[in-house]
């Protein structure tokens, strides 16, 4: 229901040619409120012919105290050429809650005219209304009316097509990253039965800190085992073509083959005769170089 309060005010100023004001007030319900609710005040105002509103008499947008906040100012009317008839709108909105029932007031107000060189005013009282809190001060000791409550918790979504693509990259990774450390790496369970030379390389890797003498003799000795098992029987410089017939890194293979046999044959039967390519990083060279053939990155 909204209670409307209409105000006549008759006002006269000045000597002989004062201008006369007609005002109406329709305040808003002065009950009923809470916080952030909006409440309209409407103003009607009629002057003599001739006489005019001074617009810079209005209210001031912005807020009063703590409670209270004019939002707008809204003017129609016609000029002083008219009849002289002005509408006001004072929009205000409630801006805080109290703990209990508190009483407010809509602000006085004074407005100018002008007419024939003077200024007359016209004023409006102050509107009481109350404000109400929003929860009671004390509630009842019962489920459900504590005066805090827990928040909701956030409604979830669905994640099973994000976790299984997820997954699916992480297996297509994964495979990605074994079969990478197999051709690198080999498979340690596998290494002495299918990589003689990867087996080789690393027991000629430890050789380096032997004396150059025993090195080189125990490592050409590995070298022989891994040249005899990759062959499959034992081999010697005279079938060397023979066992690289179908091997697609014959070219390169070949010299280094060749190579090997002849620093053998003058290690283990030229007996007193050090060739000047009796090298350990040489044979550690050709044993990496087969290992790499045997894991297919080479």
């Amino acid at each position: 229901m909204r209670l409307a309060v209409f105000t006549l005010t008759w006002l006269w100023y000045g000597l002989g040619n004062a201008a006369e004001a007609l005002v109406s007030v329709q305040n808003p319900r002065p009950f009923g409120y809470v916080i952030g609710d909006t409440l309209v005040q409407q103003i009607g105002i009629k002057l003599d012919c001739g006489a005019s509103l001074d617009e810079k008499s209005l209210p001031k947008i912005g807020r009063i105290n703590a409670w209270l906040e004019l939002r707008s100012v809204e003017i129609s009317g016609n000029n002083a050429l008219s009849d002289g008839q002005y509408g006001l709108k004072l929009t205000y909105q409630l801006l805080n809650s109290p703990v209990k029932i508190k009483t407010l007031e809509l602000p006085a107000q004074k407005f100018l005219f002008n007419h024939s060189g003077m200024v007359s005013e016209a004023k409006i009282a102050e509107w009481p209304l109350t404000l109400a809190p929003i929860t009671p001060e004390e509630v009842l000791a019962r489920d459900g009316l504590e005066a805090l409550r827990p928040d909701l918790p956030p409604s979830g979504i669905d994640t099973t097509g994000y976790r299984s693509r997820v997954l699916a990259y992480a297996a297509v990774l994964a495979a990605i990253v074994l079969y990478w450390v197999y051709r690198f790496f080999g498979i340690p369970f596998l290494a002495s039965r299918r990589r003689p030379f990867t087996l080789a390389y690393r027991e000629i890797t430890k050789l380096k800190e032997l004396p150059a003498e025993s090195s080189f003799t125990q490592a050409m000795a590995l070298l022989h085992q891994a040249v005899n098992q990759t062959a499959g029987k034992s081999l010697f410089a005279e079938n060397i073509d023979q066992f690289l017939a179908n091997h697609p890194s014959r070219d390169r293979l070949a010299p280094l083959m060749q190579q090997f046999f002849a620093l053998s044959r003058q290690e283990f039967f030229a007996s007193g005769v050090v060739s000047e390519q009796r090298s350990l990083p040489w044979l550690m060279d050709f044993c990496r170089t087969w290992r790499d053939i045997e894991r297919g990155i080479a």
